[in-house]
């Protein structure tokens, strides 16, 4: 691994909780949360930390996975992961997300929040936690674990 592809700054968000990222200019901040999207603006994403840490992502654009067309949606699907728990996704209003004003968040780069963390890459947003539970959305592919 290079030298300084360790976390390059710290930001305090609340009362003590820091935001760790490798970019500190692409995270949008308000109290306790964390909004972000990918460069496609296609994902939109915000990580918050309230009851406990969750990361949610939302698809402005995509072919949902057989298991949620099957179920169907009549909002958004919402994908979500908190800091211990499985991936999961839920049919919702994106709203509180939608209504924020992001940033980007590069392919490559990653925010950490309270231990959980999202990564952008080019083939889509990927959001875990520290027991590598998770999920990972794409335009053309949704899968939990």
């Amino acid at each position: 691994m290079k030298p300084g592809a360790f976390l390059a700054a710290i930001l305090c968000l609340g009362a003590g909780t820091a935001i760790a990222q490798d970019d500190p200019s692409v995270i949008s901040e308000s109290g306790n949360e964390a909004f972000f999207r990918s460069p496609s603006g296609n994902i939109w994403c915000a990580i918050t930390a309230g009851d406990g840490v969750v990361a949610e992502c939302y698809l402005r654009r995509f072919t949902p996975a057989p298991q949620l067309a099957a179920q169907g949606c009549a909002q958004a699907w919402g994908f979500f992961v908190d800091h211990q728990g499985v991936g999961r996704a839920v049919c919702t209003d994106p709203s509180f997300v939608m209504m924020q004003q992001p940033k980007v968040l590069d392919y490559g780069r990653w925010v950490t929040f309270a231990g959980v963390t999202c990564r952008s890459e080019r083939t889509g947003m990927t959001c875990t936690n520290g027991n590598g539970r998770g999920f990972s959305v794409a335009r053309a592919t949704q899968s939990l674990f």
